[in-house]
């Protein structure tokens, strides 16, 4: 803090951090203070008149030019919203505002100071919760600067300050939603649980929607730091809770972000998820988290991806509609079972199916299993083997017809052989009878 900054050395680094921490504070006490009597005024407005209550007070709600009705309760937000802009930040608070906000941007690395850069982050934070045009002015500047900050405290400040300007202006915030998810990542373990502290409070309190995003945090349930992962765990379970499950209507999401992610190894996907898909509990949303997860096969970019959709459907406690569902939709990830991984999870998907099932089921999964096998053994299309004895015998009754048949033709062949050599013997016998005629002529000639 001795160090001295501007030229002349006219003021130091904590002198400059007391400055910044002022004008924020004032900012914040002029605020409340404006808004506290904003609503004495909306009461007094609203309440029934009384003769005692007419005077002076009348005279201050009259100033207002406040009228009755849900347009005057509108007029009136307004009008204190611009006493709060042209009051509050138009005097030397607002004079303050360019100081405050070259500390923070510190383009030419002159404000390196830690507590200087916690105190003017702070001051900007709070100048933008006083007004809704400063939130989305200052923005920009103050997701770009906690990126490139240094100390881990202060770009814990910030994260606390982003939850807060959330809170107060959601919808000045919710373009920037995705950018509230990257401290999750941040290499101090302080920040990383700030983090996930300020989107647990946003999240259940329905101030930023619950979006894809939301796959950052399940990575949080492996985080090194016990603290953080235990929170993480305490974040789903509540999400669970809520009528419409929102884990349920984000696993598809989840699924595809993780196993895409180059940083999530194999390991900890299949740590995280079976925690996640216990959360899936109705039959009706198993059976719709089957058919979409079976329609993300044709979405993998490869067999590591293909692999962990078939990982996560073997964790689905699945009933007889939602077997039969998989078997007729097996022409989306038939290209998947010659792997032996992807075989093997839909070989337990079926053993799990028949260990508590009824005789149905059953049947529906011994169907299932003859088909997958067949497809992974490259079998597919393949009449099914018949029983032995019934083979045997249709093979001993084609061989005894051939038998039949080759003796039959036997038969006739000899027959024929037979007929020949007869034929041929009259025909010598005749021959002979005409040689010996011919030698008794000429004898008794």
């Amino acid at each position: 803090a001795s160090s001295t900054l501007g030229k002349g050395g006219k003021c130091t680094a904590a002198e400059l951090a007391r400055l910044c921490f002022l004008t924020g504070a004032a900012a914040l006490r002029m605020l409340v203070y404006t808004e506290d009597l904003g609503a004495e005024l909306k009461r007094r407005k609203q309440a029934p008149k009384s003769a005692g209550e007419c005077g002076g007070d009348s005279l201050e709600v009259d100033s207002l030019g406040v009228e009755d009705g849900a347009e005057a309760e509108l007029e009136h937000d307004t009008r204190v919203q611009a006493v709060v802009d042209g009051e509050i930040l138009g005097g030397l608070l607002g004079a303050l505002e360019p100081v405050i906000v070259r500390i923070v941007a510190d383009s030419e690395k002159t404000y390196q100071d830690p507590v200087l850069r916690e105190a003017g982050s702070l001051a900007l934070c709070q100048l933008m919760c006083v007004s809704s045009e400063k939130c989305e002015a200052h923005l920009p500047l103050l997701f770009t600067s906690l990126a490139l900050e240094k100390h881990a405290s202060v770009r814990g400040n910030m994260v606390v300050a982003l939850g807060d300007l959330a809170f107060r202006w959601p919808n000045a915030v919710e373009p920037w939603s995705s950018q509230l998810y990257k401290p999750l990542r941040d290499e101090s373990p302080l920040v990383r649980s700030q983090c996930l502290m300020v989107l647990t409070h946003l999240i259940l309190n329905d101030m930023v929607k619950v979006k894809g995003q939301v796959a950052e945090m399940v990575q949080s349930l492996e985080d090194p730091h016990p603290q953080t992962a235990d929170l993480a765990r305490l974040f789903f379970q509540e999400l669970a809770k809520r009528g419409n499950n929102p884990v349920y209507n984000l696993m598809p999401d989840i699924v595809s972000r993780l196993s895409a992610d180059p940083n999530v190894s194999r390991e900890a996907f299949r740590r995280v998820m079976p925690f996640l898909m216990g959360f899936v509990t109705k039959d009706k949303h198993s059976e719709a988290l089957c058919e979409k997860l079976c329609y993300r096969f044709s979405a993998c970019a490869s067999l590591e991806q293909s692999q962990d959709v078939a990982f996560c459907l073997a964790q689905l406690p699945l009933n007889e509609k939602a077997m039969r569902k998989l078997d007729s939709l097996i022409k989306l990830f038939r290209m998947s079972l010659f792997d032996d991984d992807v075989y093997a999870s839909f070989t337990s998907l079926v053993a799990k199916a028949k260990k508590f099932a009824k005789p149905e089921m059953k049947e529906a999964a011994a169907e299932f299993a003859k088909k997958i096998e067949a497809i992974h053994n490259g079998r597919e299309g393949e009449e099914p083997d018949e029983a032995p004895g019934v083979e045997g015998e249709e093979n001993a009754g084609e061989t005894e017809d051939a038998e039949n048949a080759g003796d039959s033709a036997n038969g006739e062949s000899d027959k024929a052989t037979a007929a020949a050599a007869a034929a041929a013997s009259d025909v010598d016998k005749e021959n002979v009878g005409r040689a010996g005629r011919a030698r008794r002529t000429t004898a008794a000639r």
